[in-house]
């Protein structure tokens, strides 16, 4: 697989929007990735969406024009990660209506299995999850895999003038890279905390949900103290009591 470089002498990390990837996905993942994406459950966070949009944007469409199915369901994630992230649809059938190509069998096709309402479980989220992950991580090893071959090729051919010019070279590309891959693991990661706005409110309301929740309240015998405690006593708070 090679890569496309932005036009840059020496690119040394990624510019989002310009650099692209050449990365093989098969019809099953993709499937996965858009049952991902249809699927409501707390375990799915815009942190997890938006690690998923930062991989498909990096990736290099052109690849996938001779494949009808391919770039069918590439094109139907990534405007379906636009409309969820950017426009905040979220009821599933508006979703279908705007993700839908008219004389389009291989979008017809992905529309069809949708409608049958299957949804993941907390296991499958999880592996999906991960393999997100891993798709991005590999992405970057393969930007800076070609940017370390050059580096290679370049003391084969003794074009460097001192060990310290070689060093600095190889070490910059490696922690370029390390630095990246370390991104891509906190974008996805939903127990990440970020002061990023679309980070950080996901992550807020998700706690304020998780520690209001009246089913973790120890509801007592009598009504208006329950009605004082609202709902009840609850994990993690300090109750005083004064005679």
């Amino acid at each position: 697989m090679a890569t496309k470089f932005r036009k840059r002498e020496d690119p040394k990390t990624f510019v989002p929007g310009e650099t692209k990837i050449k990365v093989r996905m098969d019809k099953n993942f993709l499937n996965m990735v858009i049952l991902y994406l249809f699927t409501k459950s707390k375990a799915i966070t815009k942190a997890n969406l938006l690690g998923i949009k930062k991989f498909f944007n990096l990736i290099d469409l052109s690849i996938y024009m001779t494949n009808a199915e391919l770039y069918s369901r590439i094109e139907f994630i990534i405007r379906a990660l636009d409309c969820i992230l950017i426009q905040g649809v979220e009821n599933k059938a508006v979703l279908l209506q705007e993700c839908r190509n008219e004389n389009d069998p291989a979008n017809d096709e992905v529309i069809t299995s949708l409608v049958k309402n299957e949804s993941l479980t907390l296991s499958e989220i999880n592996m999906i999850n991960r393999q997100i992950k891993d798709h991005l991580m590999f992405a970057y090893i393969m930007f800076y895999k070609e940017k370390l071959a050059e580096d290679f090729m370049w003391i084969d051919q003794n074009k460097y003038k001192t060990m310290k010019e070689v060093v600095d070279k190889v070490k910059e590309h490696m922690s370029s890279c390390m630095n990246d891959m370390r991104k891509s693991e906190t974008i996805s990661d939903s127990n990440f905390f970020s002061l990023r706005d679309e980070v950080a409110d996901t992550y807020i309301k998700a706690l304020y949900e998780k520690a209001s929740d009246p089913k973790l309240a120890l509801v007592t015998g009598i009504k208006y103290l329950n009605d004082m405690l609202s709902p009840g006593f609850l994990p993690g708070r300090l109750y005083l009591w004064l005679g």
